[in-house]
């Protein structure tokens, strides 16, 4: 009796263990053999063609776009609007109380990355779109800090980007504009206030992820 037990028990380990093993297998098949995100990085200045790869959706139809980081700064909300924005805009009349986010006491923050970029649309691409809404800045000090394009600021310096998501331009030709990127925090949970914060940023080494697939590609440049 003690012999049959013995002989049970060891033909549960093995089995025990050719399972185990199979999934070591498995698990070493799956990593091998898995789709690998093709990662493309470029400096500051560089054109960047899209390729076909996008941000957000392949619908995007990026066959035919480029796109260039000329230079970027750090800057606060007040500095931005005196810089690009209309001569029109007053931060104090026109823009604190309308734009509840940018108040006095936040307003000389440095808080804004001011991203002067170039795009280009070449005349092969018929409906193609810019997907702005996908762009991402992360700070290469911070990975886990990631920014977007802040709307209200920027429908001020471009009127051509009010309540625009993705855009396009006209085929054949080049667009330059200055896009502001920050990080904008809620506050608390329960906090019923509707202000939103833009969190302080710092002078450093930025990445500008410009698509997600098929190929990642990047764009590195500081603002120093």
């Amino acid at each position: 009796m003690t012999r049959s037990r013995n002989f049970k028990f060891a033909a549960i380990v093995v089995l025990a263990a050719a399972l185990i093993i199979a999934a070591f297998v498995r698990v070493a098949l799956v990593n091998q053999y898995a789709t690998q995100t093709l990662v493309e990085s470029y400096p500051e200045g560089t054109w960047v063609t899209y390729d076909g790869a996008y941000a957000g959706v392949a619908s995007e139809n990026t066959d035919g776009l480029s796109i260039r980081v000329d230079s970027a700064s750090l800057v606060s909300p007040r500095q931005f609007i005196d810089s690009y924005a209309s001569s029109q805009v007053n931060l104090t009349e026109n823009v604190i109380g309308k734009y509840a986010d940018i108040t006095p006491a936040t307003a000389d923050t440095p808080s804004v990355l001011a991203v002067k970029i170039s795009l280009r649309r070449s005349p092969i691409n018929v409906d193609g779109q810019f997907s702005a809404i996908d762009w991402r800045i992360i700070s290469l000090q911070s990975p886990s800090l990631s920014m977007q394009p802040d709307w209200d600021l920027w429908e001020l310096a471009d009127t051509h980007m009010i309540d625009q998501s993705a855009f396009s331009i006209q085929e054949g030709s080049e667009y330059a504009t200055v896009v502001p990127f920050s990080i904008q925090s809620q506050g608390e949970y329960f906090d019923p206030s509707p202000l939103r914060t833009r969190l302080p940023l710092e002078q450093g080494d930025y990445e500008f992820i410009v698509t997600n697939s098929p190929v990642r590609k990047l764009i590195t440049f500081a603002t120093y």
